[in-house]
């Protein structure tokens, strides 16, 4: 009877291993994903990243980030809006009509005054469109 528990641990464990692991295909590393990649929503808006992971920063000294909306789309298309999830963040953006095929230039400045992680949002709403870009600026801020 010990014998059997142990081998019923033992299985168990093997089991919850292998449930664990990706599913990877030949020739791809193990290594996490970038966050810099595209982000690009079913209207051919995008970004040219929407998470910036800025690492550490000093405490009192702003961070800013410039990403690029580009604008795939057939007609031109008109920022309304670039609400933020903290009054933390200032968004300063270079044109609000981008016409097809062109791109914007967007600064986000994060003001560093609380020491630890943060995760803040900018959400990038569009006229005529159902759903809004959002851009991602994590880091940590030292003491």
């Amino acid at each position: 009877m010990k014998q059997f528990s142990i081998s019923a641990i033992y299985f168990l464990f093997i089991l919850v291993l292998t449930s664990c692991q990706s599913d990877k295909k030949p020739g791809e590393s193990q290594q996490p994903s970038q966050n810099n990649t595209t982000s690009v929503n079913n209207t051919g808006v995008s970004l040219d990243y929407y998470v910036h992971d800025v690492g550490a920063i000093p405490r009192d000294i702003p961070k800013t980030v410039t990403v690029v909306i580009s604008n795939n789309k057939p007609d031109s298309i008109v920022i309304t809006g670039t609400p933020t999830t903290c009054d933390c963040m200032k968004v300063d953006l270079q044109k609000k009509t981008i016409p097809s095929g062109d791109t914007a230039h967007m600064n986000v400045t994060y003001n560093a005054r609380i020491p630890g992680l943060f995760e803040k949002d900018v959400y990038i709403d569009f006229i005529g469109q159902d759903s809004t870009l959002r851009f991602t600026m994590k880091g940590h801020v030292k003491q």
